[in-house]
């Protein structure tokens, strides 16, 4: 049967270290800094420049038994695919192990730490570049996650080193898209409140790789259904157990956090157009799928920090920019995911 919610947490709980218990993949510094690897230290700390000695090693049906069920493929998962669908970012960590972290196949572009500030999170998140032959590839990696992209969408990516992404959202046929912003900290108490929650939630969710993992994956459809908890695993999952944040808040919650991108202007383009945007917004604003997933697929973490900087498509397309609308005593919440740009009813039980 599927792993319990206690279960996953005493799964996760295994590392003895200076008499405290803590996680093999959890990825708090003790700064309170995120690294962007599976884990800050120990066994299953792998960078591009202290790679693993096998590529065995990156076997997450080991690193992360938890994260995988029963009734799904058999593993083993290398990078938390199968290897058809993680060829590239194997290679790429196969280079990483033959140069001994000196390959001069693999350049660093661009690596941050994870934080929680004052009035924001920013998530971690690594880039390199990877050379085929003379053209450029681009890898991200973001806890045990990565998606590489090719020369033709590499072309898009002027401003990595810089810390920013370009982003695509393809929206067929209609000439409308509404852009959410989340509501001011400056506003009422209660929302305010409500967005801080928000931050620390994705600061807990970062905090360990394994459900850092689960949580970026969950929401990909068939291609992960090996990955287990699937389906409701989200960021109120997080602390739902022993949180304190009233249950009503959840839902609100996990709306701010479906914002679905991809890096791909062609799958943007041809698969979810012909209309469709383009952003730009800071690296550390994305948390990212990983590549077995497909489409390029990234969600983003702060709708205020996307900027939209085109359209596509239609000449006559139009861009709205609304707040999420909240109704703490109701059941309506406004989402971007709905296909018209009506209500999505979310039912909301207990205080």
């Amino acid at each position: 049967m599927p792993l319990t919610h206690s279960a996953i947490n005493k799964c996760l709980l295994t590392h003895i270290d200076g008499g405290s218990r803590e996680s093999l993949t959890s990825t708090r510094l003790e700064d309170g800094s995120l690294v962007p690897w599976i884990a800050k230290k120990g066994p299953f700390h792998f960078t591009p420049e202290t790679p693993p000695k096998s590529i065995h090693e990156l076997d997450y049906s080991k690193i992360m038994p938890e994260a995988f069920s029963e009734y799904g493929p058999g593993g083993p998962y290398p990078l938390g695919g199968t290897k058809h669908k993680t060829l590239l970012a194997l290679d790429f960590w196969e280079q990483a192990i033959e140069g001994e972290g000196s390959s001069e196949q693999i350049e660093r572009v661009f690596l941050k730490n994870g934080r929680r500030t004052k009035d924001r999170f920013e998530a971690p998140m690594a880039v390199y570049k990877l050379k085929y032959g003379s053209k450029d590839w681009v890898i991200f990696i973001q806890q045990g996650n990565h998606q590489i992209l090719g020369p033709s969408e590499v072309a898009n990516q002027l401003e990595l080193e810089r810390g920013y992404v370009r982003l695509f959202r393809g929206i067929g046929h209609r000439s409308r898209f509404v852009k959410f912003n989340l509501p001011g900290t400056e506003g009422s108490q209660r929302k305010s409140a409500l967005i801080q929650t928000y931050y620390d939630l994705l600061y807990e969710s970062f905090s360990d790789s394994s459900l850092s993992f689960r949580t970026s994956n969950m929401s990909a459809n068939h291609e992960v259904k090996h990955i287990v908890p699937r389906g409701y695993l989200h960021l109120p999952m997080v602390t739902a157990e022993n949180s304190k944040i009233p249950k009503k808040y959840l839902p609100h919650l996990l709306a701010i956090d479906r914002e679905h991108y991809t890096f791909s202007k062609a799958i943007a383009g041809q698969k979810f157009g012909p209309n469709y945007v383009e952003f730009r917004t800071p690296l550390t604003n994305l948390r990212i799928t990983g590549e077995f997933a497909g489409e390029w697929e990234t969600r983003i973490i702060d709708p205020t920090l996307v900027e939209v900087v085109g359209t596509h498509g239609s000449t006559s397309m139009k861009i709205v920019e609304e707040q999420i609308q909240f109704s703490y005593g109701g059941q309506k919440i406004l989402t971007p995911l709905a296909e018209s740009f009506d209500e999505i009813r979310i039912e909301v039980q207990g205080d």
